[in-house]
């Protein structure tokens, strides 16, 4: 996997902002089975980005960027996803994090 800031640069913030919420939706609803306490730890501090108004992410550290994305793609993997749409985001990062 390429460095952690060439991987947050080729997912960008749109993308990593759906990954948030997409991971924080999914957690929410089937809880931190497969998480690890780091990547719990992540989410939850990365929670306060998910979904923002004008598609704009505050600065994210490049090393949570990969981690909310694994994240993301993890439990997408493991639960699915409500809107086929979303497979898109999740098809879209993959790339970067394997």
């Amino acid at each position: 996997m390429a460095e952690s800031t060439d991987v947050a640069a080729a997912i960008g913030p749109v993308i990593t902002s759906q990954l948030i919420s997409i991971a924080v939706e999914l957690y929410d609803r089937y809880g931190a089975h497969l998480l690890s306490a780091g990547q719990v730890d992540t989410l939850e501090r990365l929670r306060p980005h998910a979904d923002p108004p004008d598609e704009r992410l505050p600065a994210v550290r490049p090393w949570d960027v990969v981690a909310i994305a694994v994240t993301a793609v993890q439990l997408a993997d493991q639960y699915g996803l409500p809107d086929p749409a979303l497979w898109e985001v999740i098809d879209r990062a993959r790339p970067h994090i394997t």
